[in-house]
């Protein structure tokens, strides 16, 4: 294993592809004719900040790279949390940190992640989850109907490949297309967020309209 300079983090495999409204109910059938049962299914407001986070040049060990970070401030079914997942926003094996927070704590959060010189956007989600032993596959869902799926499973660096060839063919009997790379990642994030989310600065009127909305995740 290649020493980084980062501390190690349980992986989050994740493939994802998009899904045209007319394949859901299909998509549902596979699902439980493939053993995979309906866990729940959630309501999540969310802060997102996008960027890269790295040392300046006057640090001794300045010759390790910036890394791409994404950092999310977010309440899902009134449960609030702080997560970071590290790599590259399309890659399908970002490590990844959480901690859980109060509620009342998440607008404190949103003004301090939202002073970094980072992308900030708002959105909000609903999403069914279906599990089969560790994989959990979501279906997720956007208020203007752009809908995509993700199946996840938690990995490490030895499991990882392995993990995600099982992830691979789950998608293929699935009948699932996946994103190919970031190109085609990023143009439906595109699509995200001149339709569903909205920009975020900072303000004190932008904490408020988080804070208003996150409340319907409660």
């Amino acid at each position: 294993m290649v020493d980084d300079g980062y501390m190690p983090h349980p992986i989050e495999l994740e493939l994802r592809g998009e899904l045209h409204p007319t394949e859901v109910t299909r998509v549902r059938t596979a699902l439980f004719e493939a053993g995979f049962k309906h866990r729940d299914t959630t309501k999540r407001t969310m802060l997102m900040s996008f960027g890269r986070i790295g040392r300046i040049a006057e640090d001794n060990d300045a010759h390790i790279p910036d890394q791409e970070t994404d950092i999310r401030c977010r309440i899902t079914n009134g449960q609030a949390e702080i997560v970071v997942k590290l790599g590259g926003v399309h890659a399908h094996n970002r490590q990844e940190i959480s901690i859980p927070i109060s509620p009342d704590q998440l607008g404190d959060f949103a003004r301090v992640v939202g002073a970094f010189n980072m992308l900030h956007k708002v959105g909000s989600r609903t999403t069914e989850n279906f599990v089969r032993g560790e994989v959990t596959v979501s279906i997720i869902f956007n208020k203007s109907g752009l809908t995509y799926i993700e199946l996840e499973k938690m990995s490490d660096e030895i499991r990882a490949e392995t993990d995600r060839e099982e992830l691979t063919q789950l998608a293929h009997e699935l009948g699932i297309t996946l994103w190919p790379g970031r190109e085609a990642f990023m143009e439906f994030c595109t699509r995200v967020t001149e339709q569903d989310d909205w920009l975020f600065h900072g303000r004190n009127e932008d904490v408020q309209r988080f804070l208003e909305e996150a409340q319907k995740a409660c």
